[in-house]
């Protein structure tokens, strides 16, 4: 068993980072990088994903979502056609 240097969980002697904490266990490897988050990018105009917008009483909770809620363009219950 290896025994990480930094936060003493044990590992099997083949393990090459440490599975309580991802510490090098072999102690090769290279430099290390630093990590650099990517440059924000602006907003889309409108906000969200992109796309369409909501269609009023569709979505969660609307009125498409509840059974037998009148839907637009549809003919009422007991209407002849």
């Amino acid at each position: 068993m290896i025994v990480c240097p930094r936060c003493s969980k044990e590992n099997q002697d083949h393990y090459m980072f440490c599975l309580g904490c991802g510490t090098d266990l072999k102690g090769g490897g290279g430099p290390k990088k630093e990590f650099k988050p990517a440059a924000a990018r602006p907003a889309r105009p409108g906000g969200g994903l992109g796309g369409a917008a909501p269609r009023a009483g569709g979505g969660i909770g609307g009125a498409a979502a509840r059974p037998g809620a009148a839907r637009p363009g549809a003919a009422a219950p007991g209407a002849r056609p």
